[in-house]
């Protein structure tokens, strides 16, 4: 058993001493020489909680076995040689197909006491994944009853107090993760039909007739009440977030946010997103955790073994409560029917043909692991880079801070609207918060250009996503530059009287409202010396119509001892120059918390190294000279960076 606690482990000196790391060439810099320091368990703070999602096909689908992981000393030792300390599982389900409601509660019971025998032993924390929601259109834990209709017309998970209640006695659970679900509220659960519609149901609540502002109250309204019930059973929600949004109308609704970095997502994007919401709204019980997730426009994995290491370390660098990696033994087959007697009886083959892939998990039939059989199993390279990292890194390199100490040069005011640019895409509808008379506007996508602007012009301008043509003909890539940069929702100024907007010297205003408690602020930040760049449809109704009637891209005036810059094109040149002094060098994501400076240094498109108040935290032994292309929705490796 690999010990994951009160060991003696070794600190790179951060505060200590020099480093030379002024060879960046075909090998790696080398971090400063170590000092030994006594460590503590994972508590969240110094040293992050890490995790692996449960999710695969080997044990519940395979004849000879089908039963949940736990059951088989293969998953049992691997979970352990991995050194995690929390499951978010997928193996559970709600159970149906007993004939009765008390049947299936039985039945379900059982089920958790063959777990509570594996957590209870282990030590391991359990989180229960109910992404099964997202897939299924409908499941009877009551005969006649869909579980996943806890409210006519919505389709959504509401656990009930008697499927929660054993969990909590028998394996003290505390959290109940959504996962991708502001996916399904701003696509309307676009994957589930019913009988006797011909559209695709709400998610929590119908928004289809609402305006954005009504759409986010009633959400707001509905994500609260679900943080309340929650709470009365003893737990906490969190949500995975796919897409670039959103991230703020559930943190104020008191949940944990985990932004997915790699994915389809641009990684200097989610987490200042991420930062931003968790601090904004920490008062209401928000927590920042972070999932690097393996999947890439259906390529699995989709992601190289050096960007999962970028993904770990730099999420151990952003101060995160919690971080784990999806998933543990997934095998991706180009027929979808994982179960060779299915498949026979299907009448389609059963030799089993690896799908698209990442070139790293050529021949990989898994994940983080790859099984034998019950007794037998693998890690693969990733699985190996998570357990170095999960057993020695985050041991060896305690943080002086966490997220909730994150600062930042240029701050984004925005109202979240969920466009992140669907309507550059064939398979998501542009249903914005769910509702089907919210589309997207230019109001909606003018932060497209931000991010392009803050990226050194890296992020394409019609996106925010790797499922856009512009993205993904450059993905996958963990690395692109990003100044020092956190994101607030268009009322934090109602949350925080007196908001410094942490530190930000210039701050862009965007998106379709602003609060006039937030629009004060903003003038107060003005007159102190700060750069508001604004749309003009967020500004005083006396500063709009001076940049109407002055017919030019830009309006620049002063007031107090700072400027406002007005325009509805965030890309043109005066505002560049205005936002120049904060730009990133184009090796660098760039990183406050409280005094201390993170730089996460790209190496090139996968690999990075961190470096914490100039010294180097973490750096790969060798430089990789290759280039990942995206080609015909397929990934492939070319020689040359």
């Amino acid at each position: 058993m690999r010990i994951r606690f009160s060991l003696q482990i070794v600190l790179c000196a951060v505060f200590a001493a020099a480093c030379d790391s002024s060879t960046r060439g075909s090998s790696a810099p080398v971090p400063t020489e170590p000092a030994t320091v006594q460590a503590s368990a994972a508590d969240g703070m110094s040293v992050p909680y890490t995790g692996v999602d449960t999710a695969g096909t080997y044990f519940l689908r395979a004849r000879e076995f089908r039963q949940a992981g736990w059951n088989f000393n293969a998953f049992r030792d691997a979970i352990d040689e991995l050194g995690v300390d929390f499951l978010v599982d997928h193996h559970l389900a709600v159970p149906s197909g007993a004939g009765s409601k008390a049947a299936n509660l039985a039945r379900f019971e059982a089920e958790v006491r063959s777990l509570s025998e594996y957590i209870n032993a282990t030590g391991l924390q359990y989180i229960w994944n109910v992404e099964e929601a997202n897939f299924i259109a409908r499941k009877e834990y009551e005969p006649g009853k869909n579980f996943y209709e806890p409210e006519p017309g919505t389709h959504y998970v509401r656990l009930p107090s008697e499927l929660i209640a054993p969990l909590r006695k028998d394996v003290d659970m505390r959290y109940v993760c959504y996962d991708e679900q502001e996916h399904m509220i701003m696509t309307r659960n676009f994957l589930i039909r019913l009988p006797g519609r011909d559209d695709t149901p709400p998610s929590m609540v119908e928004t289809a007739d609402m305006t954005l502002e009504q759409s986010y109250a009633a959400l707001y309204e509905k994500l609260s009440e679900l943080r309340a019930y929650y709470d009365e059973q003893g737990l906490t929600p969190t949500v995975e977030m796919v897409w670039p949004d959103l991230h703020h109308l559930f943190a104020r609704a008191g949940w944990t946010v985990t932004p997915k970095l790699m994915k389809e997502s641009w990684n200097s994007i989610v987490i200042p997103m991420g930062l931003g919401a968790a601090v904004q709204y920490a008062g209401r019980g928000a927590d920042l955790w972070f999932n690097p997730d393996l999947w890439f426009t259906g390529n699995y994995p989709g992601h190289s073994v050096a960007e999962l290491q970028s993904s770990l370390w730099t999420a151990h660098w952003m101060g995160a409560t919690r971080v784990y990696v999806e998933n543990l033994d997934y095998v991706h087959l180009q027929k979808t029917e994982h179960n060779a007697e299915k498949a026979m009886k299907q009448g389609l083959s059963t030799e089993r043909v690896q799908g698209r892939h990442h070139p790293d998990a050529d021949g990989v039939f898994g994940s983080l692991v790859t099984y034998n059989d019950g007794e037998k199993y693998e890690l693969t390279a990733y699985g190996q880079t998570l357990s170095d990292y999960a057993c020695d890194y985050r041991y060896e390199h305690p943080r002086p801070f966490t997220w909730r100490d994150a600062r930042c040069d240029v701050a984004i005011v925005r109202f979240p609207d969920s466009c992140w640019g669907q309507t550059r895409t064939r398979n998501f509808p542009d249903t914005l918060l769910g509702s089907k008379i919210s589309h997207s506007s230019p109001e909606t996508e003018a932060w497209f250009g931000i991010w392009n602007v803050l990226s050194n012009g890296v992020i394409p301008t019609t996106g925010m996503s790797f499922f856009i043509r512009e993205s993904a003909l450059q993905g996958p890539r963990f690395f692109s530059p990003m100044a020092s940069v956190l994101v607030f929702d268009h009322r934090v100024g109602d949350e925080h009287p007196g908001f410094d907007f942490r530190g930000a010297k210039a701050v862009f205003l965007t998106g379709v409202t602003v609060t006039e408690a937030t629009s004060r602020e903003l003038a107060r930040f003005v007159e102190k010396g700060g750069i508001c760049i604004a749309l003009p449809g967020l500004v005083d109704e006396g500063l709009r119509a001076k940049f109407e009637a002055a017919g030019k891209a830009v309006y620049d005036q002063r007031s107090g001892k700072g400027r406002w810059l007005v325009t509805r094109d965030f890309t043109v040149p005066e505002v560049r120059e205005a936002v120049k002094p904060w730009l990133p060098a184009d090796d660098e994501m760039r990183y406050q918390f409280g005094e201390h400076r993170v730089i996460v240094r790209g190496l090139n498109k996968e690999q990075v190294q961190v470096e914490v108040d100039g010294q180097v935290v973490a750096a790969p032994e060798r430089i990789l000279t290759r280039k990942i292309v995206w080609k015909d929705r397929t990934l492939s490796e070319v020689e040359g960076s």
